[in-house]
C-alpha cells in the first residue's frame, strides 16, 4: 500500500493515505475484502437467516464493492458451500440473461426448479439504482462498507452514504410486504476487538448528519 511499516496498524484509515507519496488505498481495501473471516461470516449469516423459522425459502441480497473485486470474493465464498451457492451477474451475461437472473429475486417461486435455485443474490453497489427487489426480499447484507476515493481528503462520505442508502432502497421501499427489513453489515475487528477499517467506514457512512445530507442531496 506504500504506508510505512512503522505507522501501519489495525486502525489505519483512508485519510492516512497520501496518493502524492505513492500510497495506494485500493490495496488496503482489497486486502480488507479478502479477509477469510469476512467470507466465513457471510456464509454464517446466510445460513442463519435461512435457518430461521419461516425463512427457508427467503431470498437474500448481498451488496459488494465491485471496484475492489469484493463481488467475486463474496461469490467464491458462497459457492464453496454446496447447500448454499448464489446467483451473480457475470460481466459476460447478455442483458436478457441479467434480467432473467434478477427476475428470480423479484418474483415468487412457482415451479420446483424455482425452489431449488440459490437463495442469495450477489450485487455490486453500482447496481444499486433502479432495481425493485422488495416483493421477495427482506434481508440484505453489506459485505464491506463502501469507500470511493484515493485516500487523504479525496473521499466523499455523503456520496458513499447516498449509494448505500440507494442499495437499502432496493428492498426497503413501497411494496415491501414484510413489516421489518433486516440489514446486516459485516464488521471485521482486530484480534482483541480493536477498531479497524470497517468500524471507521461504517461509523462514517452511518453518521446521522451525513445521512441527512445524502437524503437532501437526492431530493
Amino acid at each position: 500500500s506504500g504506508i510505512n511499516l512503522a505507522v501501519q496498524s489495525f486502525a489505519i484509515k483512508p485519510e492516512d493515505f497520501d496518493v502524492t507519496a505513492g500510497h495506494d488505498v485500493s490495496k488496503l481495501l482489497r486486502q480488507n475484502a479478502k479477509l477469510a473471516c469476512r467470507g466465513r461470516k457471510l456464509v454464517e449469516l446466510c445460513k442463519n437467516i435461512l435457518s430461521e423459522e419461516g425463512n427457508n425459502s427467503s431470498k437474500i441480497i448481498v451488496f459488494t464493492d465491485g471496484r475492489i473485486g469484493a463481488g467475486i470474493i463474496a461469490k467464491d465464498s458462497l459457492m464453496k458451500e454446496e447447500a448454499l451457492g448464489c446467483t451473480w451477474l457475470d460481466e459476460d451475461d447478455t442483458v436478457e440473461e441479467k434480467n432473467k437472473k434478477l427476475a428470480w429475486y423479484q418474483y415468487a417461486d412457482v415451479t420446483e426448479e424455482d425452489k431449488k435455485r440459490p437463495r442469495v443474490l450477489v450485487l455490486h453497489f453500482a447496481h444499486a439504482a433502479g432495481l425493485n427487489l422488495q416483493a421477495e426480499c427482506s434481508n440484505m447484507i453489506f459485505f464491506t462498507p463502501l469507500y470511493v476515493g484515493e485516500g487523504g481528503t479525496s473521499g466523499d462520505p455523503v456520496s458513499d452514504s447516498s449509494t448505500e442508502l440507494q442499495a437499502i432502497g432496493r428492498v426497503f421501499r413501497p411494496g415491501q410486504p414484510k413489516s421489518k427489513v433486516h440489514l446486516y453489515r459485516i464488521e471485521v475487528e482486530g484480534p482483541r476487538g480493536e477498531e479497524c477499517l470497517d468500524t471507521h467506514l461504517i461509523r462514517r457512512n452511518t453518521d446521522e448528519d451525513t445521512i441527512q445530507m445524502a437524503v437532501n442531496a437526492d431530493d
